[in-house]
């Protein structure tokens, strides 16, 4: 490979802009690393060309798989409520692995009835505080769930089903206790 003179500013211009060439294969004609053709390139003053895919492309959508004209680099949607669902998704597939972590981190099964159909279990409060711990800075909605699952304390939380949950709410102890 023939070694050329790139200490001079046409040099790099040249290889970089009119022949549109990238650092990495210039690095490569002139034998010197890239990070030493990119600081000679900042000491000269060539403009560097931003590596952004192309706008107005036409691509299929994420989502829906319907074909969009890509207005900037960064759009991936032909629509926000493509954008939307897809958010909502990603979404419901972390919220349900979390949950699938409590449910296995608590037994898996509700402490007063043994049901064990996943769908009907939810977290519960042992001492019925969850008012007050919510009002001395605890997670509300589903950051309870991550709380449960950063904290692991058996002490506070507890797996009821659906039933018992509301009757523990209500009358203060779950019916399937009374009963005994």
């Amino acid at each position: 490979m023939v070694t050329i003179e790139w200490t001079t500013k046409e040099c790099l211009y040249d290889l970089y802009v009119n022949q549109k060439m990238t650092q990495g294969e210039i690095a490569k004609v002139l034998q010197k690393s890239r990070s030493r053709v990119s600081v000679a390139m900042r000491y000269f003053n060539v403009q560097v060309r931003k590596n952004y895919r192309e706008a107005n492309r036409i691509l299929p959508c994420r989502q829906c798989g319907e074909s969009f004209t890509q207005r900037t680099h960064r759009t991936f949607y032909c629509s926000e409520r493509c954008k939307q669902d897809a958010k909502n998704v990603n979404s419901k597939v972390y919220n349900s692995h979390i949950r699938e972590q409590v449910l296995k981190m608590y037994g898996g099964k509700c402490n007063c009835c043994g049901e064990n159909t996943t769908e009907l279990l939810t977290l519960d409060h042992v001492q019925n505080d969850g008012k007050e711990w919510r009002a001395t800075g605890g997670h509300q909605g589903f950051g309870v769930y991550l709380a449960a699952v950063r904290e692991h304390r058996p002490d506070i939380f507890q797996l009821l089903c659906w039933n018992c949950n509301w009757g523990k709410a209500a009358y203060g102890t779950c019916p399937h206790k009374k009963n005994l």
